[in-house]
């Protein structure tokens, strides 16, 4: 096998690989998928407010956190969080539930894991029952 076939061979498992993952994690490796995990097109609110929070991680977070030595708190850092909720929960939800963290985030707390809440599960069935 030569080098080329090998390096094509990872660039298709890298694209399967980021196909499979939450849009926060793919566009934190690089993808530019606007689609959920599962595959649902994100409306055009979403993808501002994702833009914006991208924007804040890539350039104001550094500049700030160059200035006030330190890190965050929690696990996911409060603007991968909101990213995370909005992309699950929709914009006004995933505002709300990044609105209560950032509001605990403060210097009493202890800090740690804190994982966005799954989505409510839909009691919807989309296919036939079975006969």
């Amino acid at each position: 096998m030569t080098q080329i076939q090998s390096e094509v061979e990872e660039h298709e498992f890298s694209q399967r690989e980021t196909a499979q993952v939450p849009l926060v994690v793919a566009t934190l490796v690089g993808a530019t998928k606007l689609t959920r995990a599962n595959s649902e097109q994100l409306a055009p609110l979403q993808v501002a407010m994702l833009a914006m929070l991208d924007f804040y991680r890539r350039w104001l977070s550094p500049a700030i956190h160059s200035l006030k030595p330190g890190g965050c708190r929690y696990v996911p850092t409060c603007s991968e969080y909101a990213s995370t909720a909005i992309a699950i929960h929709g914009p006004l939800r995933g505002v709300l539930l990044a609105s209560w963290r950032l509001l605990r985030c403060n210097p009493f707390a202890r800090g740690g894991l804190d994982q966005v809440p799954p989505a409510p599960i839909s009691h919807h069935l989309h296919n036939e029952p079975l006969p």
